[in-house]
């Protein structure tokens, strides 16, 4: 596992208890994120390279995850969370640009994108 509930409490500073509809929604986010974050820079993102398939190596489609590429993760996981309102009378927040800043470094170029 990539982020751990746990960590997920801590980055939003709450403590764990036993509510169940707090941890869905962590969960949630947190896939969300992971997902995002994985479709951002094209890649998957793996804790370590010993199972992973040559071909993915080889074709730049995996990344070990890294303490930055973690943080962009645990920004729009904190985003998301945060912000998970449909329906708002608060003026609605955009992405932290600190995570687009973070991503953009692990992105391989592409042409027209």
């Amino acid at each position: 596992m990539l982020i751990t509930i746990d960590d997920a409490f801590l980055q939003l500073r709450l403590e764990r208890g036993n509510d169940l509809d707090d941890e869905a929604l962590i969960t949630l986010c947190l896939d969300s994120a992971i997902d995002v974050v994985q479709n951002h820079i094209g890649k998957q993102m793996v804790s370590d390279l010993s199972d992973v398939d040559q071909d993915l190596i080889d074709n730049d489609k995996v990344i070990v995850f890294s303490p930055a590429l973690r943080q962009a993760t645990l920004l729009l996981m904190t985003h998301y969370f945060t912000q998970s309102d449909v329906v708002t009378d608060e003026p609605v927040r955009v992405v932290p640009m600190s995570y687009r800043y973070i991503l953009d470094q692990f992105r391989t170029p592409s042409i027209g994108g």
